[in-house]
């Protein structure tokens, strides 16, 4: 099975501009002559935006569902603050932030007030992978269905953690920083394959 992880524009909540829709149009007809079996979208506008264009490039209708799953790491009070990355000696994450100064995160499991850890993040694209992608090689390898393409709309930090996930099924030690920086409208492409007889999906190339 083959799954295809697109990177959408930033969480930001912004207004589609006139060079991400010609950026999602180019995307789309760059697909076009792709049979997807569905598409899956983030719920935010410019990601929602850029999936419906794949879906109206394609020859026949393809089902699209988007899920707040999908969403880009929500960082809460820490949204559109100016990052500091001056650490005060002795502080800890939650001082720094009580005093008012929006330093980077020291590990995966700091959060910023009403937002999301990495840890928050990975969690949400394990339910992916287990609720979504899973499902669709179980009935790939059931009905012997040898190309099946999903498409996965959503954005960086996500994208980054769910590719980690994908890998790991395969025995791979990458983190998710090596899958970061992907521009607007960027894609990556992962093989996902069923090994009879095991409960489990395992990661073929990406």
């Amino acid at each position: 099975m083959v799954m295809i992880v697109k990177n959408s524009h930033d969480h930001i909540y912004r207004c589609f501009t006139h060079a991400g829709k010609h950026q999602s149009e180019a995307l789309a007809e760059f697909f076009a002559d792709t049979s997807l079996t569905a598409i899956h979208s983030s719920t935010l506008e410019r990601a929602f935006l850029t999936a419906k264009a794949l879906q109206a490039a394609q020859s026949s209708f393809v089902p699209l569902e988007t899920s707040p799953l999908l969403r880009e790491q929500n960082f809460g009070r820490g949204e559109g603050q100016r990052y500091d990355v001056r650490k005060k000696p002795r502080l800890s994450f939650e001082e720094h932030i009580a005093q008012g100064i929006f330093i980077p995160p020291f590990n995966r499991s700091d959060r910023y007030p009403g937002g999301e850890s990495l840890d928050d993040v990975s969690k949400r694209a394990d339910a992916i992978v287990k609720d979504i992608i899973l499902p669709y090689v179980k009935k790939a390898t059931r009905e012997g269905i040898q190309d099946m393409h999903i498409a996965f709309v959503s954005h960086g930090i996500f994208i980054a953690e769910l590719i980690t996930l994908l890998a790991a099924q395969g025995g791979s030690s990458l983190r998710p920083k090596q899958f970061r920086g992907l521009r607007n409208t960027g894609w990556t492409l992962v093989t996902v394959k069923a090994i009879v007889g095991c409960r489990h999906a395992f990661l073929k190339s990406c």
